[in-house]
């Protein structure tokens, strides 16, 4: 996980939101990395 991706998870937390990895997607395609967040309130 890179740093921007922790900075936005803590952020959502900071406003109320669980946000959790979908299991089994994230994929590199070249030199860009992806993946699919569940996002929910609390």
């Amino acid at each position: 996980m890179t740093s921007m991706d922790a900075l936005v998870l803590k952020e959502a937390e900071k406003h109320g939101m669980v946000v959790e990895e979908v299991d089994g997607t994230r994929t590199t395609i070249t030199d860009l990395e992806g993946v699919i967040f569940d996002i929910t309130l609390k």
